[in-house]
């Protein structure tokens, strides 16, 4: 296998950090669903808000982990070292069996692999939150097949928050009905004209009136 990047199992730092309360409750909620889905196109501020709400449960002492993904991780067995690694930066103690499995040398058949992730993953005695950013570059890959695996298994103490560009290939149907989904859409990142005044003097030293403050947020569509 090859060597682990360290940088994509830390969220980015910097982002401006507005406060967006109705955000969190949205996330909050999702605490309780195996997964929490924030998709839109580019430049809805999805990374930024998903490693806010990261370091905010780092902070609790929640047990938390984050893979910000790229193309090649569209490989299963790629995709399981970097899984278990992410978790293992919380928990040193998991994943040990999956790991021998990823080292040996030989090809891994994915069932093995997955069946592998679904026991260490039912031993788990407290919840467990990986965040994966830029799900879209991984999207129609064996990777994700193993995602729908783990979503779709009973394991009531790992959940995913997804940060991406494109849903395809996440079971949202059966989540949904399931109950075990939260959705954060397009509607839901724009900003609202409090949270645009707010993001302004933040980033800003505009002395813009609020009608002209309206026109803009009603430009950028939020």
């Amino acid at each position: 296998m090859s060597a682990i990047k360290s940088t994509k199992l830390v969220p980015p730092s910097g982002g401006l950090d507005v406060p967006r309360p109705r955000l969190g409750v949205a996330l909050e909620r999702g605490l309780a669903a195996r997964l929490t889905a924030i998709s839109a196109p580019a430049g809805f501020g999805k990374t930024t808000l998903l490693a806010q709400f990261w370091r905010s449960l780092e902070t609790r002492g929640a047990n938390v982990g984050w893979l910000s993904l790229e193309r090649a991780d569209g490989d299963a067995a790629r995709f399981a070292l970097y899984f278990v690694t992410a978790i293992r930066r919380t928990l040193a103690s998991f994943g040990g069996e999956t790991l021998i499995l990823l080292s040996s040398g030989l090809p891994v058949p994915a069932g093995a692999v997955i069946n592998s992730l679904l026991n260490e993953l039912s031993a788990l005695a407290r919840d467990f939150y990986l965040a994966l950013d830029d799900y879209h570059l991984i999207a129609r890959s064996a990777a994700m097949e193993l995602i729908r695996e783990l979503l779709l298994a009973p394991l009531p103490r790992l959940h995913l928050l997804v940060a991406t560009r494109s849903s395809d290939g996440l079971p949202l149907a059966r989540l949904r009905v399931l109950g075990q989904l939260e959705e954060i859409g397009i509607e839901t990142l724009k900003f609202s004209i409090t949270e645009t005044n707010d993001l302004l003097a933040l980033s800003a030293s505009l002395d813009l009136s609020p009608p002209d403050i309206a026109v803009l947020q009603a430009r950028t569509e939020g």
